[in-house]
């Protein structure tokens, strides 16, 4: 569940993308910098410590925004974000904007993890059965990969979780064969 908080700042910043026709600008740029975080272990530090001050914090992500010639609006919220003591949600707010872009764009995301990257015809048949009850034709599939599964492949959709791998089956069916005392 996404902080409540995030979920305001993230609401905000997609208002503004929605006036301006800028949201997949902004969702660029805020996933520029969410790889940044990832990536660069300064940055993530100058983020999330308290005794970081706040004007440092300014400064720094000011400078990277100036740099990357990111949206004077998407600047803004993270001067704000900085000034309230609010970095450390930034992955939250992430993902919130992202989810606010999804439903405009009336887009499904689907992570799927499988145990070795799936064929094209697979793909495809996986987006349809999503699509289906959904009644939408665009499916973001989002692909793991996971040896340990051996066979098969798992599918989540929001809190769905289809399970339909090897390690799945094997599972279930230990838990089966306990249930009955065999």
């Amino acid at each position: 569940m996404i902080n409540p908080v995030a979920y305001r700042y993230a609401s905000a910043l997609f208002g503004i993308a929605v006036e301006e026709k800028s949201e997949n600008t902004l969702l660029s740029q805020f996933s520029e910098l969410i790889a940044m975080m990832s990536t660069h272990n300064n940055l993530q530090q100058a983020i999330d410590a308290p005794l970081v001050k706040i004007k440092e914090q300014e400064n720094a992500l000011g400078l990277i925004a100036k740099k990357a010639k990111w949206h004077q609006h998407f600047a803004s919220m993270l001067k704000l974000m900085a000034q309230r003591r609010r970095l450390a949600i930034l992955p939250d707010v992430y993902d919130a904007f992202v989810e606010r872009v999804r439903n405009k764009n009336n887009e499904i995301h689907a992570l799927v993890t499988s145990a070795k990257p799936l064929s094209d015809s697979d793909k495809k048949k996986i987006e349809q059965i999503i699509a289906k009850p959904k009644k939408t034709s665009k499916v973001v599939l989002e692909e793991h990969l996971n040896d340990s599964l051996l066979g098969g492949f798992i599918i989540e959709v929001g809190s769905t979780r289809i399970d339909a791998s090897l390690a799945g089956r094997i599972r279930r069916l230990e838990q089966n064969l306990r249930k009955t005392n065999l």
